[in-house]
């Protein structure tokens, strides 16, 4: 999912495609958190919703949800080494 975001950031993919990524990933994550869960099906949600505004602008919903995403990545629990 994190290299989905920056792909679309750097707009080599579709906000669609990233959407996508997030749903898919999002839902097949082992051994998460159910809260973890719940969050990130909530900034698929928002992501998907800020898509049916105006298709050529940079809404604010879709930065929050960005930013949602970012700060969710922080949470994924960590693999140790």
């Amino acid at each position: 999912m994190e290299a989905s975001l920056s792909s679309y950031l750097h707009k080599e993919i579709s906000r669609n495609e990233l959407i996508s990524s997030v749903e898919e990933n999002g839902r097949a994550l082992e051994m998460m958190p159910y809260s973890l869960i719940r969050e990130i099906d909530e900034i698929e949600h928002q992501l998907t919703v800020s898509q049916w505004a105006k298709e050529d602008e940079f809404l604010p919903e879709e930065e929050r949800a960005i930013e949602q995403l970012r700060q969710w990545f922080q949470k994924i629990p960590k693999e140790p080494k």
